[in-house]
């Protein structure tokens, strides 16, 4: 869990950077199941031209909150080899979000995981990705 701790410091410690500007809430993440969840909530920067949540920025909550878990289960920063996202559902400005993340394989090479979005206030998914992470601890 000491691990997982770390990433709540970015906001203060590396403002300008995008997992800083996403803004989320480090909510949980369970050794036992390989899982992680953090929130965001929608801001009016995110939101596109139509009114909705940006689709790259909901792939970039995506590739967090997989990335994360990977990060704090191998305790070392693990890069991405894919993400392939589906987007479901819309969200709007002010909406909070749920964002889960399930390792579902641990190889000696490489790290699939699979993770959601959901509407907080519907529990409704909104967008999924499975994903892809190079294993650099051997």
């Amino acid at each position: 869990m000491a691990y997982f701790d770390t990433f709540k410091t970015e906001k203060t410690t590396q403002p300008n950077r995008v997992n800083a500007l996403l803004d989320p809430i480090y909510v949980s993440y369970d050794r036992e199941t390989l899982t992680t969840v953090l929130e965001f909530t929608a801001k009016d920067w995110q939101i596109n031209r139509v009114g909705i949540l940006h689709g790259g920025l909901m792939s970039t909550m995506l590739d967090h909150v997989c990335g994360v878990g990977v990060a704090t289960t191998m305790e070392t920063w693990c890069p991405t080899v894919d993400l392939n996202v589906k987007f479901l559902r819309q969200a709007k400005e002010g909406d909070n979000i749920i964002a889960t993340s399930v390792i579902k394989f641990l190889g000696s090479r490489m790290i699939h995981v699979e993770g959601s979005l959901k509407n907080k206030s519907t529990g409704k998914i909104i967008a999924s990705c499975t994903s892809t992470y190079l294993n650099y601890k051997k």
